[in-house]
C-alpha cells in the first residue's frame, strides 16, 4: 500500500503544479524508486492511494509495467488517512498473502523491504515499524522499545531533551491480515497518531525494525534538495537518469568544454551547459535545462526545461515550476 494521498503543502509552489509523489529527484519522479524496490522485494502488486491530482500520478505511472509491479489505484475523493485508506483495499492486499507493507509515497529510501517483511514474518507480530536513529529527533516521531524490539510507548516530536529514544518512525510498515480487526470500517483513521498508539496502550505485539538505510521524507523544499544532492554525490544507491560529470573534463552532449564545473553533478538528459557557466556540486541539472554563460549553479536543484541565467539565485531550487505542469508526460 503506497500512501500518495497528500497535498503536500511543504513542497509549495512545486506541488501546485506536480503531486509530491512525482516531484523529481534524480531527474525522475520520486515514487519511481519506490516502486523499483517494491518489484525487487517480490511483492505481488502495489496499490497506490489518490486524492490531490490524482490523473496527474496515473498518466506518469500507468499500470506499473515499467517499473515490474502491478498497480493499482484507490481515489479518495475525501481523504481517509493511513489507516483508512488501507481499510479501503483490504481486498486487494490480502489477496495473495496474510501480510502486507504500506509505505509513504513521497519520500526517498533504500529500505529493504523484503528484510523487513521476513522479520515480521518470524516474529509473528500484528505490526512491524521501520525505524532508524537519528540524532537529532525534532520533528519526527519516536519510538520507544524494550530489550527484544517490542514498543512500549510513542512520542510524538518531544523536544530533544525530552525524547526517551533516539529512534524515529520512518512510516515503512508492515501488517499482519489481523490489523484490519483494529481500523474503524468508516471514516478516517490513521496508523501514526491513533491505531498504533491505542494497540501499544493495550499491550498488542507491536515491533520495531531498526534500519541504517538512507531515508529522506523530502518534506520540505530544503530536504529536496539534499535528497536530490545526496544522489548526485552517491550517497543513495539507486538509479538516476542522467550522466555524471565529476569536473570541467567532459565530451557528453550538450556540456560545453568551456563551462566550469566541479562535480559531482548529474546532468538530465537533453540538457545544456553553456561555455562560461560554473556548476559546483553536488547538483543535479534536469532534463531539458540550460545553465547560460556566466550563471552560477552551486548545491542546487535546476527543474527539467530550466533556463539559468547569470540573474538567477545560484543555491535551492533554480526554475519555473510552472514548467512542470505535464513535465513527466512530454
Amino acid at each position: 500500500m503506497i500512501m500518495a494521498a497528500g497535498l503536500g503543502t511543504r513542497l509549495r509552489p512545486l506541488t501546485d503544479h506536480l503531486p509530491k509523489p512525482i516531484v523529481p529527484v534524480g531527474n525522475r519522479p520520486v515514487v519511481e524508486y519506490l516502486l523499483r524496490q517494491i518489484a525487487a522485494a517480490g511483492c505481488s502488486g502495489a496499490v497506490i492511494n489518490l486524492h490531490h491530482r490524482p490523473e496527474t500520478i496515473m498518466v506518469v505511472l500507468g499500470d506499473g509495467s515499467a517499473y515490474g509491479v502491478p498497480i493499482e489505484y484507490s481515489i479518495e475523493p475525501e481523504l481517509l488517512g493511513t489507516a483508512g485508506g488501507t481499510r479501503k483495499c483490504q481486498a486487494t492486499l490480502l489477496a495473495d498473502d496474510d501480510i502486507f507493507l504500506v509505505t509513504s509515497g513521497d519520500g526517498l529510501h533504500t529500505i529493504d523491504l523484503a528484510a523487513l517483511a521476513a522479520a515480521h514474518r518470524a516474529s509473528g507480530a500484528l505490526a512491524t515499524l521501520t525505524v532508524k536513529r537519528v540524532e537529532d529527533v525534532t520533528g519526527f516521531g519516536v519510538v520507544v522499545t524494550d530489550a527484544t524490539g517490542r514498543i512500549t510507548s510513542f512520542q510524538e516530536k518531544p523536544a530533544p531533551a525530552d525524547a526517551l529514544s533516539d529512534l524515529v518512525n520512518v512510516g515503512v510498515y508492515c501488517f499482519s491480515a489481523a490489523i484490519f480487526d483494529e481500523i474503524p470500517v468508516e471514516g478516517a483513521s490513521d496508523f501514526g497518531s491513533e491505531i498504533l498508539p491505542r494497540l501499544v496502550t493495550e499491550g498488542a505485539d507491536v515491533r520495531a525494525w531498526v534500519t541504517d538505510a538512507y531515508w529522506s521524507d523530502i518534506g520540505s523544499l530544503d530536504e529536496l534538495v539534499l535528497a536530490n544532492c545526496a544522489v548526485a554525490a552517491g550517497e543513495v544507491n539507486i538509479e538516476a537518469s542522467g550522466d555524471l560529470i565529476m569536473g570541467s573534463d567532459t565530451s557528453l552532449a550538450g556540456v560545453s568544454q568551456g563551462a566550469n564545473i566541479t562535480g559531482p553533478v548529474l546532468v538530465g538528459p537533453g540538457a545544456r551547459i553553456e561555455e562560461g557557466a560554473t556548476i559546483i556540486g553536488p547538483a543535479v541539472i534536469g532534463a531539458h535545462a540550460t545553465i547560460c554563460t556566466g550563471a552560477h549553479v552551486e548545491q542546487a536543484l535546476v527543474l527539467p526545461e530550466a533556463t539559468i541565467t547569470s540573474a538567477s539565485p545560484r543555491v535551492g531550487i533554480l526554475g519555473d515550476p510552472t514548467l512542470l505542469d505535464g513535465v513527466w508526460s512530454r
